[in-house]
């Protein structure tokens, strides 16, 4: 048990310290926080790597949360001691640059790091309707892969990013908010947010699941595997299921929403590793790696009556295999074609295609599937997420990458298929943890109490300089002290009420 973010019980008034990479390995795959009422503790963090951006970034969560809880909060204070200097140096207007990731040169096969450089790009001032934000997580998909290049205008590599508005002349964008727009690998942007591909929104409650889950499970992984799997295939009670990548970021929530809906479910993963991590993640039976097993005989000998859903991500040869063995009437939910993605344009023509002729001839219905395309839905399919869920449900798996110099080996690990999960890459360890924190006393801690709770943010004390930067927390109650337990449970198992 890691408790107060440090080993070892603590004692009354005993202060901790520990940098920001060892509270980062105390949070990981740790999503329940439980409060024992008989100890007080101080919590000290200190980290001389931490940015000016990310002080802001604390900041400025900090300060929405304590606006947020105030109708819960009875006493709430925060003292904030700013440098002379470092005030100046907020006042005066300089230009921002961004660096963004672009595409140097086409793909040929997987992507490589030399594909990618990384350019600088002065931000040129608001105009009205506008607003500036700055990247905190970067959303990693597949079909980035595919997407067409011109390289004549040396392109940005696109995909959704969570931000922070920091300057804005948009009424509905204000400085501080949280928004998830198509922005792209950039660390700073000015948009509209009216991107084509989709328009910009803000956060929702993500129910103290990481940053990434407001892409992933409540975002297009999430969409598309209810979309794709609920809605498209119209699961029934012992339905036959089948689903291909499925450690992958929406094939471990299909998988999920199969064992929902008690259909028998056959995953195909790509490595022995993935087999026992989604077999002990969600308690699959029927997990296979299909590189050391001949699928279209496997099949056979589990489900000779043939396969009712078929939700696909992969193509290729395949899908052919289990097209072939599809019952008169299933559904297939054709989410994607990542057997090819990484092909060499030289073998590109020899490989095989999947032959989609076979629903026609055998009498089952194909669906393609876009989550983008549903954008105008969103907001009416998320909740339907979110409600699996705060059912227990399903379960989240994000895979982590730290800093935005890590977008492409990212990008890379996942079209190798050396991912977990949802891949996003967090801006710093600084943004993970403290988006996280603040998550979890909103809806554990808060909740919880039995009398009135005041959370006290005692001091934040900035240097101008990185090395001089502390930051001390403490909270209590009225009559009982409380300090925080790090257990490895998941969130809404044996909760407290």
């Amino acid at each position: 048990m890691i408790r107060g973010w440090c080993l070892g019980k603590p004692s009354p008034h005993m202060f901790y310290k520990c940098d920001a990479n060892n509270l980062l390995k105390a949070i990981d795959e740790s999503d329940l926080i439980s409060v024992d009422t008989k100890t007080f503790a101080y919590f000290l963090i200190v980290d001389e790597s931490i940015s000016s951006a990310s002080k802001y970034y604390i900041l400025r969560i900090l300060s929405n949360f304590i606006i947020s809880q105030r109708v819960k909060i009875q006493t709430c204070f925060v003292e904030l001691q700013y440098s002379v200097t470092m005030t100046k140096k907020e006042q005066t207007p300089k230009t921002v640059t961004a660096q963004r990731w672009i595409v140097m040169k086409p793909f040929d096969g997987c992507p490589k790091l030399s594909d990618f450089a990384i350019s600088l790009e002065p931000l040129r001032k608001l105009q009205s309707g506008e607003f500036r934000c700055k990247g905190l997580l970067w959303s990693v998909e597949p079909f980035a892969r595919v997407m067409d290049v011109d390289l004549n205008s040396k392109p940005l590599v696109q995909s959704l990013q969570v931000a922070e508005v920091i300057e804005s002349r948009n009424a509905a964008f204000s400085v501080g908010s949280i928004v998830i727009g198509y922005f792209g690998w950039c660390t700073d942007c000015v948009t509209n947010g009216q991107e084509a591909l989709c328009k910009a929104y803000h956060i929702g409650d993500l129910h103290s699941l990481p940053l990434s889950a407001s892409v992933g499970a409540f975002g297009l992984s999430g969409i598309a595997a209810y979309v794709g799997f609920v809605e498209r295939c119209n699961p029934q009670l012992g339905n036959i299921v089948v689903v291909n990548a499925a450690a992958g970021g929406i094939g471990h929530l299909v998988c999920q929403m199969a064992m929902f809906y008690r259909c028998v479910l056959i995953a195909f993963v790509g490595s022995d590793e993935k087999v026992n991590w989604l077999k002990t993640f969600i308690n699959a039976k029927f997990v296979y790696n299909y590189k050391t097993v001949d699928v279209g005989k496997l099949l056979d000998e589990i489900v000779p009556d043939g396969v009712d859903i078929f939700f696909d991500s992969v193509g290729g040869e395949f899908a052919n295999k289990v097209m072939v063995r599809m019952k008169k009437g299933g559904r297939m939910c054709l989410c994607g074609t990542i057997s090819d993605y990484n092909e060499t344009k030289s073998k590109k023509d020899s490989c095989v295609r999947a032959d989609y002729g076979l629903a026609k001839r055998r009498g089952f219905i194909i669906r393609p599937l876009s989550a983008l395309a549903l954008r105008s839905r969103w907001p009416d399919i998320i909740p339907k997420v979110m409600e699996l869920f705060c059912k227990g449900a399903m379960r989240y798996r994000e895979q982590r990458y730290m800093g935005f110099e890590n977008l492409p080996q990212a990008f890379i690990d996942q079209l190798n298929g050396d991912t977990f999960g949802r891949v996003a890459v967090y801006a710093s360890i600084h943004a993970f943890i403290f988006y996280y924190l603040i998550t979890v006393w909103r809806n554990h801690i808060l909740p919880r109490t039995s009398v009135p709770c005041h959370l006290v943010l005692k001091k934040i004390k900035w240097g101008v300089e990185a090395k001089n930067c502390e930051c001390f927390l403490h909270w209590f109650k009225v009559d009982q002290i409380g300090w925080l337990s790090f257990g490895q449970r998941e969130i809404g198992s044996d909760m407290p009420s």
